[in-house]
């Protein structure tokens, strides 16, 4: 369906907004946790002996990547958003949302709903998803 079959214009920004914001937030946070990921290898590789092997190390990190994607979250967010409206801003897209009859307010709600979608899926790892994978790397004694 195109423009003159009568469908509003704001959905498809809403979409464009939406889907760029949250794109950006996701490679950003990706990104992070690949990052703190490989940084906690390399921690850990200066800890490696007879006991405590290489697969060892990697089941760790492995087992710490929920954990590292629920801290680096917050920043994915601001990160990813502020690079999503930077890019529209470069590519002049945010001065013809405005020349549209976009309010500022509009266009900061549509990049605020993928940024509060992630959010809240950020509340369900912390919840739900994080705790299985910690309760692994405590040792036994820490649990009884």
């Amino acid at each position: 369906m195109d423009q003159a079959e009568g469908e509003p214009m704001m959905p498809i920004v809403a979409r464009l907004i939406g889907i760029s914001v949250f794109g950006s937030i996701v490679l950003v946070a990706l990104a992070l946790t690949g990052l703190l990921a490989v940084f906690t290898l390399l921690d850990q590789i200066g800890d490696l002996d007879q006991r405590y092997t290489f697969w060892a190390a990697l089941l760790y990190v492995g087992l710490s990547v929920p954990r590292l994607f629920y801290e680096t979250l917050p920043y994915a967010i601001l990160i990813g958003a502020l690079i999503s409206l930077g890019g529209f801003a470069v590519r002049s897209e945010l001065i013809a949302m405005r020349a549209a009859g976009m309010s500022v307010y509009k266009i900061l709600s549509y990049a605020m709903l993928p940024a509060l979608l992630v959010a809240g899926g950020g509340v369900f790892v912390g919840e739900y998803v994080l705790p299985l994978p910690h309760q692994r790397l405590l040792p036994d004694s820490c649990l009884s």
